[in-house]
């Protein structure tokens, strides 16, 4: 049947094969009642990893879609769907929605305790308000173009005090600034190319920095926000690796690297820290003589013996912390792979439930009694505000976040001064500690929010990175990425070490950044669309999509290495693009049109709106040949490319469109589909290559 049956990673002194099995007839209910057929020959069945822990999945519906799945520990998850193919259910997640697709209802349950979000949105589906688990409601106003322009927040049975007013935005889309409740303002400004320039709150404990680029779009200066004292410089390699932090002409931090990627050494005051490897694998053996250990399958399972213990589940996520054999945390995840409680050393109750919203953005941590602790107000993908507390206790404060939404300073708007802060010039991998209490008032303020999608666990030391956990001190995971060589050739690197210009919110890879138009069709040259594409050299593999042209575009962003774009798991698709947002329910779907003609006539939907993944062929005038556009919600852009690269590229030069317009069909791509990739993150490493 051409089924992938096993991965063999690049071990040699050890078994790490991950095998695959698949049904090998039809359910016997298929031919007689196929409503009720539950899988059917060549689904996958069964996922065996390198450790001997088996994942099968026990019944799809009739889309494909998983229906119930038995993991390693003997856990069954079952999914439910609504009629338009929505997820409903899973484990102890739900899900409401209205008659639009969008979610109006959220619920987790952990352990008896339950925890809702309600969303409510303008006529034109943009969300106005959100009701966390403990009745406070945050409020979006905005303007005529839909834009947020004030953000309020009303306690439990309190009054709306205003967080943030006054937005304002440069002409193609970034926000320039706001004025927090009590007056005081943080503005954003941008060059030419519109990279952040500054970012500057002039008042007490304000946020103030300046940034200084490189003519490749390297960051090579921090400022302050008036550009007028310099902070820090950094110095890179050929491959756009940070090597180099500098204090005026002083080195603070040095950092040196193998081919592949990984850290070598790092040099900082006076002392080299020597990195080793074996040679058979990327996983760390020692940092300054301290000694690392693995399991199979490449987690990381002890740093220095017993000093510091790390116990995984059968989804190879953290779920022990130990000290000399001594559980000082346990933690807890939900059938998304969120982690949603931690338990102490010293008790068996949980101590902390946490609850994230459906982008992924950490919303808040609630104590054992399901009592707010802390919680999180986003404007867009960036925190800009902390409730604190919960009932008639609740105060707000304000965040400060910098170019990559990582907070900086949180502000007490009562008394005007800055509570905590974590200096930007601090080592830039994230291995130093914030200030709780700048204003020296005695009283330490602790927040855990770190780089964008991190949060700080005391009790380990290390960073949960949504999917890994980071590890600072030597600026990696503790485990190997599960998208294999997708996130680099490093798979245990952060953002391939440039952690000035890039983010992982999900501990899978670097991320790519939307495409914007400029309220007008452009085209652009393939270089300039690179530029866009990352702030960082793309990688080979990155490079080696964009060559396939319009199709490449759209599997750069599936990050599944798939060719045929319609073929990537978690890919459904429809007649009408209304129909393939509204199935858009992931943290991070890609929305993209396949344009040529109608393999077998015009499709009937099914009742969920789904059409047959093959349902277009190519062109009438040359099958070989169609168009692929690829859809951003964020910024409501459409883009496509010309052609693959080729042989005499300087009289066919690779461009691309760029678009707040989609490409209008024509005669030899008449009909379109279009699709949504939705994937669950891969387990096991991917048959692109799983390096460990």
């Amino acid at each position: 049947m051409g089924l992938l049956k096993s991965v063999d990673g690049p071990r040699i002194d050890v078994n790490d094969i991950t095998t695959f099995e698949y049904y090998g007839s039809d359910d016997s209910t298929c031919a007689t009642t196929p409503a009720l057929c539950t899988y059917r020959k060549g689904d996958l069945r069964k996922t065996i990893d390198a450790l001997g822990r088996a994942t099968e999945v026990l019944g799809y519906d009739p889309q494909g879609r998983p229906l119930s799945v038995l993991d390693a520990n003997g856990v069954v998850t079952d999914y439910e769907y609504t009629a338009r193919g929505w997820l409903t259910e899973g484990n102890e997640l739900k899900y409401c929605y209205d008659r639009f697709g969008q979610v109006v209802r959220m619920v987790q349950i952990v352990a008896g305790k339950s925890f809702t979000l309600n969303y409510a949105y303008t006529i034109g589906g943009h969300l106005c308000t959100v009701t966390y688990p403990d009745g406070t409601t945050v409020d979006y106003a905005r303007d005529a173009r839909a834009r947020i322009k004030e953000i309020g927040v009303r306690p439990y049975g309190g009054t709306r005090p205003v967080l943030l007013n006054n937005a304002a935005y440069e002409p193609f889309g970034p926000v320039a600034g706001w004025a927090y409740g009590n007056g005081r303002t943080l503005n954003r400004t941008y060059d030419l190319d519109y990279r952040p320039k500054t970012i500057f709150d002039t008042a007490s404990g304000g946020l103030s920095l300046g940034y200084g680029y490189n003519t490749v779009g390297e960051l090579t200066e921090l400022k302050d926000g008036l550009q007028s004292a310099s902070l820090a410089g950094y110095e890179y390699d050929t491959l756009g690796r940070l090597t180099k932090t500098l204090d005026g002409v002083n080195p603070m931090e040095t950092y040196s690297y193998d081919k592949t990627g990984n850290r070598k050494s790092l040099l900082r005051g006076g002392i080299t820290d020597a990195y080793v490897y074996p040679t058979t694998s990327h996983r760390l053996s020692s940092v300054a003589g301290v000694a690392r250990a693995y399991n199979t399958v490449g987690n990381t399972t002890s740093v220095g013996g017993t000093a510091k213990q790390y116990v995984y589940n059968a989804n190879d996520r953290l779920s022990q912390f130990k000290q000399a054999g001594v559980i000082k945390a346990s933690y807890r995840y939900n059938a998304i792979g969120e982690r949603v409680a931690t338990t102490g050393a010293t008790t068996t109750v949980i101590d902390t439930y946490t609850l994230y919203d459906e982008s992924g953005n950490w919303i808040g941590d609630y104590d054992s009694a399901g009592a707010a602790k802390q919680q999180a107000v986003w404007f867009g993908n960036a925190p800009v505000g902390l409730v604190v507390g919960s009932g008639g206790t609740q105060t707000l404060h304000y965040v400060q976040p910098d170019h990559l939404g990582t907070p900086r300073a949180v502000i007490d708007p009562s008394r005007n001064v800055a509570i905590w802060s974590w200096d930007a010039k601090s080592e830039v991998f994230g291995n130093s500690p914030p200030n709780q209490d700048p204003d020296q008032d005695g009283t330490a303020f602790v927040f855990n929010m770190r780089f964008s999608g991190q949060r700080f666990d005391a009790a380990s030391g290390l960073i949960y990175n949504y999917f890994r956990d980071y590890d600072p001190g030597t600026g990696r995971y503790l485990q190997s990425d599960p998208v294999g060589l997708n996130g680099g050739t490093s798979t245990y690197g952060y953002v391939r070490s440039n952690p000035l210009l890039a983010i992982d919110p999900y501990g899978l890879q670097d991320t790519l950044e939307p495409l914007s138009n400029l309220g007008r069709r452009t085209d652009i040259p393939r270089l300039s669309l690179e530029s866009q594409v990352s702030a960082k050299p793309l990688s080979p593999a990155g490079k080696a999509h964009l060559d396939r042209g319009c199709i490449g575009l759209v599997s750069l962003y599936q990050r599944l290495n798939v060719k045929i774009p319609e073929q990537a798991p978690g890919t459904t698709c429809y007649v009408s693009q209304p129909r393939a947002e509204a199935a858009a329910t992931c943290k991070n779907p890609t929305i993209f049109a396949k344009q040529g003609h109608w393999r077998r006539g015009r499709p009937t939907p099914s009742a969920s709106g789904q059409i047959p993944n093959d349902s277009v062929a190519g062109g009438k005038v040359n099958p070989g040949y169609f168009n692929y556009v690829i859809y951003f919600q964020q910024t409501d852009t459409y883009a496509w490319m010309n052609h693959e690269v080729q042989a005499n590229q300087s009289a066919n030069p690779q461009m691309a469109s760029i678009s707040p317009e989609p490409p209008i069909t024509y005669d030899d791509y008449p009909q379109e589909m279009w699709c949504v990739t939705c994937p669950a993150p891969p387990k096991t490493p991917t048959p692109q290559g799983s390096a460990k």
